[in-house]
């Protein structure tokens, strides 16, 4: 929140200087329930939930009811001065931090409301016109601007990521040239990865999210029976990346019905990640629960969401991640639109090219949180026809591509299960985790150090 509003600041700043008096932005940050207290007495309270309480017993109806009978019952003089002055000022317009000190009695909570009137006053003068207008989103499309920064304070920058790949278009979309650009594969001492390409079910019908396929019966049934075979015969934990949360509601609630879910819990149990935030921080927690305990679990998720940003499934807690479908951007979003209008008139990048970069991208940081180690292995699968074409599959890293053989790369739900229980069985063998005896160090002594 601190970096959003200090950018709005920079914007607000240029549109004063070019705009002057027509500059009418308005920012508020505003936090949790407990940031936008200012009783003392009430903030002296331990967590979120003390909050909520000791402010209820000051502002109750009942409360204050028995406060205008009683003079000794306590109630909050911030609430009670804010009624009696009232709430007309409006909010001038600028950018007010959590920090700063603004107009009103309640610096924090009453200024969303005078946000929320700005807005009505807005709409209210836009439904009086005659005209249909069209007006853009408001945001940034140009990703060179966040990082500008860094490069104006440091000499030297280096950056590395797992996913950056094609290397060659990062330059452009952060308007540097780079003195050093390399890739490099990963050093093991064994082939612990295990990339598969899957592009039909046991009844050889092809499997895609492409949109005139994701809704068809024989595409979710051949997904069904596809993480059916793999938990049957994979330890440990599963991981599923689904492209959005109605594509996962609408295949669990298929599997369901047909009763490939119930199967599926016959070997592990299956936690599922939401919208909401206190489930999807409690499901992590129990799927490791009932790894550690040696059931093995299945944990499905979304792309672009909580799980796949930014938990990993190291160890035997993902020992195999099947990506379903490649996860494309819904085309359609007006903001999505204005970027790659800006991208193909600023940098020539087609449309189709940045789809795919970013759909590809995406797709090797959901399947990259189960190898987290060198000592660790773990099997990746594209569950898509569209990933067995080149202009899609070059797109991938080249650590993962450095794994992908030929004969992975058309397979279908039985060819995958073979090439499993192999993988598995080649995992299990003994080998030097130093990597002396292949003749290439990839794990340092300490008196190599």
């Amino acid at each position: 929140m601190e970096k959003t509003l200090a950018e709005l600041k920079l914007l607000h700043n240029y549109q004063v200087k070019h705009l002057g008096p027509q500059a009418q932005i308005l920012a508020v940050g505003l936090s949790s329930r407990k940031n936008l207290c200012v009783n003392s007495t009430v903030l002296a309270a331990e967590n979120r939930d003390s909050v909520d309480a000791a402010c209820w017993k000051l502002t109750a109806s009942w409360v204050r009811n028995l406060a205008a009978e009683n003079p000794n019952v306590p109630t909050c003089e911030f609430y009670e001065e804010y009624e009696k002055a009232g709430s007309g000022a409006v909010l001038p317009p600028g950018v007010y931090t959590l920090q700063e000190a603004v107009p009103g009695n309640i610096r924090k909570a009453d200024h969303f409301v005078h946000v929320l009137r700005r807005l009505v006053n807005h709409l209210e003068v836009r439904l009086e016109t005659e005209n249909v207008e069209k007006e853009g989103p408001l945001c940034c499309h140009d990703a060179s601007l966040a990082i500008k920064p860094v490069f104006d304070r440091f000499q030297s920058v280096v950056i590395t990521s797992g996913t950056l790949s094609p290397i060659d278009l990062y330059p452009h979309l952060l308007n540097f040239h780079p003195v050093i650009s390399r890739s490099f594969t990963m050093s093991l001492t064994r082939d612990c990865i295990c990339p598969m390409v899957l592009t039909r079910g046991s009844d050889q019908v092809p499997v895609s999210t492409k949109y005139d396929m994701r809704s068809d019966l024989g595409v979710v049934r051949n997904y069904g029976r596809l993480l059916l075979e793999m938990v049957s015969a994979v330890p440990d934990g599963v991981v599923c990346f689904f492209v959005s949360y109605s594509y996962m509601d609408m295949i669990v609630n298929s599997w369901n019905e047909n009763g490939i879910l119930k199967e599926i819990m016959q070997h592990k149990l299956v936690f599922i990640e939401t919208q909401d935030v206190v489930e999807t921080t409690l499901a992590p927690d129990n799927y490791r629960k009932a790894c550690d305990c040696g059931r093995g679990a299945v944990f499905l998720s979304v792309a672009r969401g909580k799980v796949a940003e930014g938990i990993d499934f190291d160890r035997y807690y993902g020992r195999l991640v099947i990506m379903f479908g490649i996860p494309f951007q819904y085309t359609l979003s007006k903001i999505l639109l204005a970027q790659l209008e800006y991208l193909r008139d600023t940098f020539q990048i087609k449309e189709g090219d940045f789809l795919t970069f970013d759909a590809l991208r995406q797709a090797a940081q959901c399947v990259g949180r189960v190898i987290r180690s060198k000592a660790d292995y773990g099997m990746k699968i594209f569950a898509d026809k569209r990933c067995s074409r080149h202009d899609k599959r070059s797109k991938l890293p080249g650590w993962i591509l450095s794994h992908l053989r030929d004969a992975h790369l058309n397979l279908s739900t039985d060819m995958a299960l073979h090439i499993a229980r192999e993988f598995l069985r080649k995992m299990a063998q003994p080998y030097d985790k130093v990597g002396g005896g292949s003749g290439k160090k990839t794990l340092l002594s300490q008196e190599d150090i």
